[in-house]
């Protein structure tokens, strides 16, 4: 008789924290945010063919499984105001921190040839094969935007973002990611506001460099 099992224990979850001082600058907030995120599970396979299978005459049982333990902590500080007459102006600023940690394993068991039937078990086997591996994977990021507008109409934002990268070579784990946009909403002026014909209007120009790391 064939029977092939299969069973997941899975946890998984988050938390944060916030911290708000009062830091004393007209029309400015201080943010603080510190988050944890947590992705556990494991998962069991087996496959088992008796003694007097049709395919297996002698049995056989294959045990196999993956346990992935993953791990996400962003830390951020953020500042956000308005200055300036009439506080026509928006400043917002970010700075953080993120930790992605990866462990896996996974396994592989074969026993073929069991001694005796109603015993399905490795022990039980006088034919052995196994593969085992593990891996651990890291990446470290440091980041920052700052966004600055003017009268609700135009935009400014600059971001730049350095990951170190676990799974790259020495001397080549670092990548940076840099950004800028302009953006200007120009039916904000007086002369467009309120008109039928044309309600909506922006125009954008930016710049970015992005990029992926492998596994080497």
């Amino acid at each position: 008789n064939d029977e092939n099992l299969q069973h997941t224990n899975r946890a998984f979850g988050n938390m944060y924290l916030e911290y708000t001082p009062n830091i004393g600058w007209d029309g400015f907030n201080l943010k603080f945010r510190e988050q944890i995120g947590i992705d556990m599970w494991t998962s069991n396979y087996a496959s088992i063919a008796e003694v007097g299978d049709a395919k297996q005459k002698t049995g056989s049982v294959e045990n196999s499984g993956l346990q992935q333990n993953n791990l996400n902590n962003l830390f951020t500080i953020n500042l956000d105001g308005k200055f300036g007459a009439d506080k026509q102006f928006g400043l917002n600023v970010v700075l953080g921190n993120e930790v992605n940690e990866e462990h896996a394993r996974d396994w592989y068991y074969y026993g073929s040839n069991l001694n005796f039937y109603g015993f399905p078990v490795i022990g039980n086997a006088t034919n052995f094969s196994s593969d085992e591996a593990t891996s651990e994977e890291r990446t470290v990021g440091f980041f920052g935007q700052a966004s600055l507008d003017w009268a609700s109409q135009l935009y400014l934002t600059v971001t730049a973002r350095n990951d170190y990268v676990s799974t790259m070579p020495r001397g080549s784990r670092s990548f940076f990611y840099p950004s800028v946009s302009l953006g200007w909403e120009f039916t904000k002026l007086p002369m467009l506001e309120n008109n039928k014909i044309l309600t909506y209007g922006k125009l954008r120009a930016s710049y970015a460099q992005v990029g992926q790391a492998g596994h080497y």
